[in-house]
Order: structure tokens, then sequence, then C-alpha cells
């Protein structure tokens, strides 16, 4: 939030980050019930569809819907595939394979890949609170994760782990691209194509991968 803005605007912006907390504090159990029963790959597809229709009714019902302007291509292509597609479905497959305690560890990793390229690449001035807090962040995140107790010969859990690091480190580069974007659209007027655009991808995967799902429906 920048210094002019008003308390009003503040407030909102403090109940919407309250709101997404708990909203990502409860997804992770509920996706690792979730993968119990639908194929990892297929249950991207399902979050992603419910998020598509959602949002472009959204869009719709408040006359923001619109087609995309060439400017906003970007913008849909690197969000849309690589934040919202494949981080989707590297999150379904590894929490298939893991604990959700662990996976909503590992899936949070980005800010330790995103703040040494902000700062050695992009000259970025971090000040030394933001730094002492990414290490508080850091040794949190070993007391959680603990690799010494690791089982390391178990390949489902080591894929399972893999897939997690892999969508945390995907997720750099589009916060990146954002961050130090001349210009950057409104989020309304290319949400809803860009996650339209990371479904598209993940159906022709899972299409291609399991054409012919189990989904255990009891």
């Amino acid at each position: 939030m920048t210094p002019g803005t008003k308390p009003s605007d503040r407030s909102e912006a403090y109940i919407i980050l309250i709101l997404m907390i708990l909203s990502l504090g409860f997804s992770w159990p509920i996706a690792k019930i979730g993968v119990q029963f639908i194929p990892p790959a297929w249950f991207s597809v399902g979050r992603l569809v419910i998020g598509t229709f959602t949002i472009f009714s959204v869009a719709a019902f408040t006359g923001r819907l619109s087609l995309p302007r060439k400017r906003e291509i970007p913008f849909i292509l690197i969000i849309g595939l690589v934040q919202l597609g494949f981080y989707q479905m590297m999150i379904s497959y590894g929490i298939a394979h893991t604990n959700a305690n662990r996976a909503s560890i590992l899936a949070y990793l980005t800010p330790f890949f995103v703040t040494p390229i902000a700062i050695l690449i992009f000259k970025e001035q971090c000040r030394l609170m933001n730094l002492i807090g990414l290490g508080f962040g850091f040794i949190g995140m070993l007391v959680m994760f603990n690799p010494f107790t690791f089982d390391w010969t178990h390949s489902n859990q080591v894929f399972g782990n893999i897939c997690l690091m892999l969508g945390a480190i995907c997720t750099a580069g589009p916060m990146l691209y954002l961050r130090y974007s001349k210009w950057v659209p409104a989020p309304m007027s290319v949400f809803p194509w860009q996650v339209l655009m990371g479904t598209l991808p993940v159906f022709l995967v899972a299409l291609i991968s399991e054409p012919s799902p189990i989904i255990d429906w009891n």
C-alpha cells in the first residue's frame, strides 16, 4: 500500500488479506482429501474449470468482461500458463504424494527465489527488517520441513516434493514479470482469460495422461 492510501482502502486490504490466509489454510487439507478420490491432473482441471466459470460469471455480472487487447496477451499467457496452469498441476501431483503440512510449506517457498533475483538482477533495495524476516521464515521452514527426518528413499515422496518445489520456483517468474513491468493491466480485464488459458493445457495433459480417469464419487 502506498503512503497515500485511504484508511478505508487499507482496512479493506487487510480484510482481503485475512480472508486469503484463511482460504489458503483450509484449501490444503481439502486438496489432500480431493486427490485421494480424483486423479491429480483431473483434480487440477476441476479446480480450474470451477475458477474459470466463477471468474467469467463475476466479470460478466459486473460488466467488466471484454476481449483481451494485444498488450494484455503477454500477461494472459505468462500468468495463465505458468502461475495458474503449471502451478496448479504441480501442487496437485505434489500433495497427492505427501502430506498437507509439508505441501503447504514447500509450495510457498517462492519468496526465497524471488528476493535474491530481485536484489541481484533487478537491483531491488531490500530493507534490513525484510531480510531478517526472510531469514526467520527460512529457519521456520527448515524446522517444520526437517529434511533430516525425511525419507529420501521413498520415491513417491521425493517426486511429490520435487513437484511442489517446481511449483514454487515457477511462480517466481510471473511475480517478477508483474513487479517490473512498465505497464500492468487491470486485474479483472485479464483474470478471466488467464484462468481460461491455464485450464486448457492442463485439460489436454489430463486427457493425454489419464484418458479414462477413475473417480470415486462415494
